[in-house]
C-alpha cells in the first residue's frame, strides 16, 4: 500500500519548525513552554510544612492550608 499520500498530508501540517498533531480531523500545537515544576514543588513542601505548624498550633485550623497543599502538588505534578 502506498503512504505518500498520508505521509505529504503530514508534512504539510509540519510549519514554521513547530512539531503539530492531528486529532480528529482537525491540527493541534503541541505544548512547549518550559513549565516551572521545581517551584511548585518547593511550594508544595513548605505549604505542607505550614500546615503541620498550623496542626500543631491551632488544629482545627489545619483544613485552611489543605487547597494550597493540593494546588500546588497538582501544579508539580504537572496536571493542572
Amino acid at each position: 500500500m502506498d503512504n505518500t499520500g498520508f505521509s505529504n498530508f503530514l508534512k504539510s501540517y509540519r510549519t514554521h519548525g513547530e512539531d503539530t498533531y492531528i486529532c480528529k480531523n482537525h491540527c493541534c500545537k503541541m505544548d512547549t513552554t518550559k513549565k516551572r515544576t521545581g517551584l511548585y514543588w518547593i511550594l508544595f513542601l513548605v505549604s505542607v510544612a505550614v500546615f503541620f505548624g498550623v496542626f500543631a498550633v491551632a488544629g482545627g485550623y489545619c483544613s485552611m492550608i489543605l487547597p494550597f497543599n493540593v494546588t500546588f502538588l497538582a501544579l508539580a505534578l504537572d496536571l493542572m
